[in-house]
């Protein structure tokens, strides 16, 4: 734990560089290194404070009127660095096993865990909203990693997918308008989902969605929600009721944004009602 404290004392200290803002762009270009290879760091704390660090190095990363770019760390080429490191974590995590149990002796594979720490890093960089992100890298974003992502065998990816989702589009959520439909589709996907903290976060994702207006909720969909929280998650079996998984995960994914609408629903009725009553 001392490490870890002086760890985050020394990441806390880097922080406060932000005071210089642009005027320093060799030493952040020096952090920028730095610090993108240590995102699959063994501590949460570490981890939060590097991601955060990394959207400031490469918030000044602006093109002049003249069309010339700062010497700042370059957005793109971070980006490309992260999505590759992103396509490398999750084949690794994959194809090993969190957990290794070799003559009664339990541990756990240490490539297999920084690789699901970088995976659950790259959900942290929801700080991003200090750069304006271009359409071009923000498609890259949305579409091609996270579809690999929301796909994943692993649930800790496909929750972490779900995450860093909520963050991206809700912070480029004037610019991110043209993606709606299909992070609507891989979303709710994951809202059937068979782990229940995987379906949580898609909860917390679409119902977000709906209430910003990024997606419009139509009473379709109300109607899909409320048939869902309805399924009968039991089915007779020889004379005995089997209790079907499939079906938990259906009912429980409609039942969640179901009520979770109708209860934004009664929210928005009573502020309405208190201003003209």
């Amino acid at each position: 734990m001392l490490n870890a404290f002086n760890e985050i004392c020394r990441w806390t200290l880097i922080q406060n560089l932000n005071e210089f803002q642009w005027r320093i762009p060799s030493i952040w270009c020096e952090i920028n290194d730095y610090a993108k290879v240590l995102l699959d760091h063994p501590y949460k704390n570490v981890r939060e404070g590097i991601a955060s660090i990394l959207s400031i190095s490469i918030s000044f990363d602006v093109t002049l009127f003249n069309g010339k770019s700062t010497r700042q760390p370059n957005t793109s080429q971070f980006i490309d660095t992260i999505c590759k490191r992103l396509r490398q974590a999750i084949e690794i995590y994959e194809r090993t096993s969190l957990i290794n149990i070799s003559d009664e002796v339990v541990g756990i594979d240490v490539e297999a865990r920084k690789a699901l720490n970088f995976i659950e890093a790259e959900a942290l960089i929801q700080q991003l909203e200090q750069v304006y992100v271009q359409k071009k890298i923000l498609q890259i974003i949305s579409l091609s990693s996270h579809t690999q992502v929301f796909t994943s065998s692993k649930w800790h990816a496909r929750r972490a997918g779900i995450e860093f989702a909520q963050n991206m589009i809700f912070c480029n959520l004037f610019n991110a308008r043209p993606y709606a439909k299909q992070l609507h589709k891989l979303v709710l996907t994951c809202l059937f989902d068979e782990q229940y903290e995987v379906r949580i976060a898609a909860l917390m994702t679409l119902s977000g969605f709906y209430q910003c207006n990024y997606i419009q909720v139509t009473n379709e969909d109300l109607k899909y929600f409320h048939m869902m929280s309805k399924t009968n998650y039991c089915t007779k079996s020889d004379g005995k009721n089997v209790t079907l998984s499939n079906n938990i995960a259906k009912r429980h994914g409609g039942k969640y944004v179901y009520n979770d609408e109708m209860n934004a629903v009664q929210r928005l009725s009573a502020k309405i009602q208190s201003i003209f009553l």
